[in-house]
């Protein structure tokens, strides 16, 4: 779903604010239980792998000891 709302946020060249919005929220919530590995290279397939990036630093989730 978050990789979801990603695409969708580029198709309206990063403008959606509800998009991000719902990003954060579900990163928020989800925390650390997502696999961090899973979405990183599903989101490099789809070319958003720096916006994916971004959402995890200003979610605040660190995710890099599931690299």
């Amino acid at each position: 779903m978050i990789l979801g709302k990603l695409e969708w946020f580029v198709q309206t060249d990063k403008t959606s604010e509800r998009q991000w919005r719902d990003v954060m929220g579900l990163l928020k919530v989800q925390g650390n239980l997502l696999d961090a590995a899973y979405m990183r290279q599903w989101a490099k397939e789809l070319g958003i792998e720096g916006l994916l990036e971004q959402a995890f630093l200003e979610a605040n989730i660190n995710t890099r000891h599931q690299s």
